[in-house]
């Protein structure tokens, strides 16, 4: 129970710091929609996701290399050369980013290089810091950090969209004050820098992070179009002003993240402690663990369906309002994507990174595929479905490797209950008015402590079995 416990709390410490941040990019939609116009804000979103794919290039996901060699050393001196090492990955990353956003802004359309240069480096270092933080086992500080980088870039916003009446450049600067305090905090811990002092060679780590994280590139380029393209090709092909509805309902896919996130986090940690476990017992394992997570999002979903759709009026401005038809279509496709992202997490944890690029791959072919097919047809609507169906290959394919791999199994029968229960939700959300929808949401929230009390006890057996099997092992 000393793992479970463990997994409980770091859930908790991030759900509390992510909590935060994606609950203010919320709370922040009325001023967002009422001062920057849809086109404007649709220009502004675009212009990220190119930030984006550039990041993806050649940042590496350092990030989730420097944690995963961190937990590989067995004291906190030693721990430091991971860091290091990536810290050397990311300013020669940094470099080349800049350079790569200066030649290519401008043939994109883009405006603005300097912001998107500043913007992709600091989201790059807060991303590698929080990684070095929680590393060293510093959670509360990880949290910490994230809490007050979301309170600066909020009262950024705040005074330069109310009092300055500046225009989307706003957010651009918000952001970036807001990724700088997060890698201060995370940097400037007594513990940090007194390991710096005693810093040991870190040319073997370098060599082992560039092998690990050199698969991850091209994944983070496949996840680009699985992700980030939807959004260019909105644009593109429709108009920025439809990638600014795109843009807003996919703020209410934040809530999905969210839940998701806390969870990898924390399950991140305990599961790169169970890479040396057999074959047998890795399967039980991963598949209890899926089990319980595949029978909680649709419950999860069935709340926030009706949620979204009675806040949505009360969020946005009347200038967006279009935007609610394509909220379930996101909530879908980011609920396909956390199960897409668990299921990566089981091949990092085996350090089998290469499989990632395939099954990310594939679902990019789908999602591009269905936005040729579907846009032009289908409008906007079709961006939220092609993601879906992306992500929902991705996670199906993990799933058949990890199955042959180490016997992940998952019995259809334990999650058609809750599927089928999302289904009706869906189609009572766009059938139902604000009343109808109301009555929905407590019915959801009633049923919700019988399906927790469930995915409690599944996640107690998914742990029992391991930590017997573990008793005389030591990662």
């Amino acid at each position: 129970m000393k793992e479970a416990r463990a997994f409980l709390k770091s859930s908790a410490l991030y759900l509390v710091g992510g909590g935060l941040s994606k609950a203010v990019s919320l709370l922040m939609l009325p001023l967002y929609t009422r001062r920057v116009s849809p086109e404007a804000y649709g220009l502004y979103d675009a212009s990220l996701a190119a930030a984006a794919l550039f990041s993806s290039l050649l940042y590496l996901d350092i990030w989730n290399g420097i944690l995963r060699f961190m937990y590989d050393e067995g004291d906190d001196r030693a721990k430091m050369r991971p860091a290091a090492a990536g810290g050397v990955l990311f300013l020669g990353s940094s470099a080349l980013y800049c350079a790569l956003v200066a030649v290519l802004t401008p043939r994109f359309g883009l405006v603005n290089p300097g912001w998107l240069c500043l913007y992709g480096c600091l989201n790059a270092l807060s991303q590698a810091t929080g990684s070095v933080a929680r590393g060293l086992g510093q959670n509360v500080r990880y949290m910490a950090a994230g809490l007050l980088g979301t309170l600066t870039a909020t009262a950024a916003n705040l005074v330069l969209l109310l009092l300055f009446r500046w225009g989307y450049e706003a957010l651009y600067l918000s952001a970036c004050l807001g990724y700088a305090v997060t890698s201060l905090i995370n940097l400037l811990s007594r513990r940090a820098l007194g390991l710096r002092r005693g810093l040991l060679p870190f040319g073997p780590p370098l060599r082992r992070m560039l092998a690990f994280s050199a698969p991850l590139c091209l994944n983070s380029a496949a996840y680009w179009f699985l992700t980030g393209y939807s959004k260019a090709a909105v644009a593109g092909v429709l108009s920025a002003w439809d990638n600014g509805l795109y843009a807003v309902a996919g703020k209410f896919g934040l809530i999905v993240t969210l839940l998701s996130r806390c969870f990898q986090l924390a399950w991140q940690e305990l599961s790169f402690g169970k890479g040396g476990l057999l074959r047998k017992e890795q399967g039980a394992f991963y598949s209890a663990a899926l089990k319980a997570y595949l029978r909680a999002m649709p419950v999860a979903l069935a709340l926030l369906l009706p949620a979204a759709r009675l806040s949505f009026p009360v969020f946005v401005s009347p200038a967006y309002r279009e935007a609610y038809r394509l909220v379930p279509a996101v909530l879908l496709a980011m609920a396909a994507a956390s199960a897409s992202e668990f299921l990566g997490s089981v091949f990092a944890a085996l350090k089998r990174t290469r499989p990632l690029f395939a099954t990310t791959a594939a679902g990019a072919l789908v999602n591009v595929l269905a936005l040729a097919f579907g846009l032009k047809r289908f409008g906007v609507k079709a961006a939220g479905a092609a993601l879906f169906f992306g992500f929902l290959t991705t996670a199906l394919w993990r799933a058949a490797l990890l199955w042959r791999l180490i016997g992940l199994r998952v019995s259809p029968r334990a999650v058609a209950a809750p599927l089928l229960w999302l289904a009706a939700c869906l189609l009572w959300y766009f059938a139902l008015g604000a009343p109808g929808n109301a009555a929905l949401l407590a019915v959801a929230a009633a049923a919700i402590p019988v399906f927790c009390r469930k995915q409690l006890a599944a996640v107690r057996l998914k742990l029992r079995p391991a930590k017997r099997s573990c008793d005389n092992f030591k990662p």
